[in-house]
């Protein structure tokens, strides 16, 4: 049975004000999420102070980093540890629980996704005067907002796959090695040959270069829309299986 609308309206208030207290009373999970992305742009951004579009590619690329850590590591480990915690199961039983649970997790991740890319937008254009005008801001922030519906889709699957004991270390093992290999820590150019082979095949580097593209004002390609398009399908495919499976185990 589904909650009027006034219910779902304060079952939706008491979802955003649960999920924002426990996050921000949770400074192992914003600190690296949201204040690391601007503080690799503070220490390396001078490297690409010669090169106005090299440092603007660079801005997109911890833009991305920070957007998609907050989406990954969110719906990884929260899942994981809301599928072994009673109170939670207990919850998602209630009537119409989980439409509102599941939109204050998506609001809590945008918002997280915007303060993590607009404190490395700050950084870049303030201490390092990387020329950003406000196109490319909004540009940017777009982007960067888009990109972490994969990376959060991802989190979800890891998040019914893995235990909540080892979701941390399993998220900070994939992400890291994604980030390297998409080209978001090192420019593609600068990976070592063998690694760049790699590299093309990685999904999340298709949504780079669909960003980097986008912010200088180039067309994207095909080939990266269409590892995109897949790669959204398969990831809605394999979470939506999952969440069913899981479903009907706690119903059985």
């Amino acid at each position: 049975m589904s909650p009027s609308a006034p219910t779902a309206v304060l079952l939706l208030q008491a979802h955003l004000r649960y999920q924002f207290t426990t996050l921000m009373r949770t400074p192992e999970f914003w600190v690296p999420t949201i204040v690391l992305p601007g503080l690799l742009q503070f220490a390396f951004g001078s490297f690409t102070a010669g090169s106005p579009e090299r440092a603007l590619e660079q801005v997109v690329s911890f833009c991305l980093y920070g957007a998609g850590s907050v989406a990954f590591f969110q719906f990884a480990v929260g899942l994981a540890q809301d599928r072994e915690s009673a109170w939670e199961m207990t919850l998602q039983r209630l009537p119409g629980a989980s439409g509102p649970r599941t939109v204050a997790h998506l609001c809590a991740a945008l918002a997280f996704s915007v303060a993590s890319a607009s404190w490395v937008l700050a950084v870049a254009s303030v201490a390092q005067r990387v020329p950003l005008t406000v196109t490319d801001a909004a540009t940017i922030l777009f982007v960067s907002l888009a990109a972490a519906v994969p990376y959060g889709l991802a989190g979800v699957l890891l998040g019914h796959l893995a235990s909540a004991r080892a979701v941390v270390p399993v998220a900070n093992v994939l992400f890291l090695a994604q980030a390297y290999l998409s080209g978001l820590l090192i420019p593609p150019a600068g990976l070592p040959e063998g690694v760049q082979a790699i590299s093309a095949l990685v999904p999340t580097r298709h949504i780079a270069e669909a960003a980097w593209a986008l912010v200088a004002g180039r067309a994207v390609g095909g080939r990266e829309l269409a590892v995109i398009a897949a790669t959204l399908v398969v990831l809605s495919g394999a979470t939506a299986l999952l969440m069913r499976r899981e479903q009907s185990r706690r119903v059985g």
